[in-house]
C-alpha cells in the first residue's frame, strides 16, 4: 500500500512539473522520482523497512515462476538457485548474482523477477547470494562472505565456469571477489556483468551533482549507507572502494551504466582505467535511464536490451 501512496505523489508531482533530462520519457522520469521517493523513506524509516519493503514487491512478480528455487545453503552464507525450465545441460558456465542495496537493504528475494529473467532467458543455472548487510555486518564481512560463497559454488560445480553478475554495491562485491580471491577461484572466472557499478564510494563531485535531480538517491543517503557499511575502516581499502586499485588481473567486463545516474562519472572512469590496464571491457551506455533502471523497470525497451546483452555476455 506504501509504495501505491507513493506512486500518487509521484504522479501529482509529474502533473506539477514533468522537466527531464533530454531524451528522457514521461515513464522513465516518473519511475526515477518513485524510488527517489522511496530511498528518501527508506533512509528515515530504516533498512529493516525497506527490506521489508522490496521483499514484498519482490515476491509479487509471476515470473519468478518461469524457473525452480531452492534455497542452499553455502557453509556461510544461503543462496537462492534458479534452475530454468529449459536449462542448457551442455554450457559450462553458471551465473552468480549479487543484488544491489547500498550494502544495507535488498536480498535474494527481492531480486527474484530480475534473477528470474536472467536465468530464464540465458538458460543457465543461477545462484543469488543472500550476503550479510550492514550495519549488522559491518566491512569487509559482506565481502568475505561473498567471496567464501562464491568459492564453494565453485567446487560443487568443478567443471564449470562462474559469471558474476551485480549491481551498484553487488557489482561491488563482484569485482572485489575477482580482485581479492585465491588464484584458484580467480582463474574460475570467466567475466564480470556490472550494472551500475558502485566503485567510488567517497565521489562527491561531477555526475554526483549534476545528475542528482535525474536519479534516485540523494548524496546523504549514499554518504550515509557507505558509512554503516564501513564504521571506521579504512574508507579507500580496495574491497569495496577501487579508486586505487590494480585492475589488470580482472576477468573480462560488461559494464552498463545510465546517463542520468549519479554513478556516471565514476563508472565511465572505471571502465577507462580497466581498459588502459589491458582488461576486456564492454561499456554500454543508456543516456537517459537511472540508477539500475535494468532492475526496477525491467518493462522498458532499454531494459530488455540490457538484459538481452547481460544474457549474451553470461553465456560467452
Amino acid at each position: 500500500m506504501y509504495m501505491l501512496y507513493l506512486s500518487f505523489l509521484t504522479f501529482l508531482s509529474m502533473l506539477v512539473s514533468s522537466k527531464r533530462i533530454a531524451g528522457r520519457d514521461w515513464q522513465t522520469e516518473f519511475s526515477a522520482r518513485l524510488f527517489k521517493r522511496f530511498f528518501k523513506a527508506a533512509d528515515r524509516k530504516g533498512p529493516q523497512w525497506s527490506r521489508k519493503t522490496l521483499d514484498e514487491a519482490g515476491s509479487k512478480s509471476l515470473v519468478v515462476k518461469r524457473v525452480d528455487w531452492e534455497t542452499v545453503e553455502l557453509g556461510v552464507v544461503s543462496a537462492q538457485k534458479a534452475t530454468p525450465r529449459s536449462v542448457d545441460a551442455d554450457s559450462l558456465r553458471i551465473n552468480v548474482y549479487m543484488h544491489g542495496g547500498g550494502y544495507v537493504t535488498g536480498s535474494a528475494k527481492s531480486y527474484g523477477a530480475f534473477v528470474a529473467r536472467l536465468a530464464d532467458q540465458s538458460k543457465l543455472l543461477t545462484y543469488s547470494l543472500d550476503y550479510p548487510l550492514s550495519p549488522e555486518n559491518p566491512f569487509p564481512i559482506p565481502q568475505e562472505v561473498s567471496c567464501k560463497a562464491i568459492k564453494e559454488i565453485a567446487a560443487r560445480h568443478p567443471k564449470h565456469q562462474l559469471v558474476l553478475i551485480g549491481d551498484s554495491a553487488g557489482a561491488g562485491l563482484a569485482i572485489s571477489t575477482a580482485l581479492h580471491a585465491e588464484a584458484e577461484l580467480r582463474s574460475r572466472i570467466a567475466g564480470l556483468g556490472l550494472i551500475s557499478p558502485w566503485v567510488n564510494p567517497l565521489a562527491k563531485t561531477g555526475s554526483m551533482v549534476s545528475n542528482l535531480p535525474n536519479d534516485m538517491f540523494t548524496l546523504e543517503i549514499l554518504e550515509a549507507s557507505y558509512a554503516a557499511h564501513m564504521q571506521g575502516a579504512e574508507p579507500m581499502d580496495t574491497r569495496a572502494n577501487f579508486t586505487e586499485a590494480d585492475l589488470s588481473s580482472l576477468p573480462p567486463l560488461l559494464i552498463q551504466g545510465a546517463g542520468g545516474e549519479m554513478f556516471f562519472d565514476q563508472i565511465i572512469e572505471f571502465s577507462d582505467r580497466a581498459k588502459a590496464q589491458g582488461v576486456a571491457v564492454t561499456t554500454e551506455v543508456f543516456d537517459a535511464q537511472f540508477h539500475v533502471f535494468q532492475v526496477f523497470a525491467h518493462h522498458f525497451e532499454e531494459a530488455k536490451r540490457a538484459r538481452a546483452s547481460l544474457v549474451a555476455f553470461a553465456r560467452g
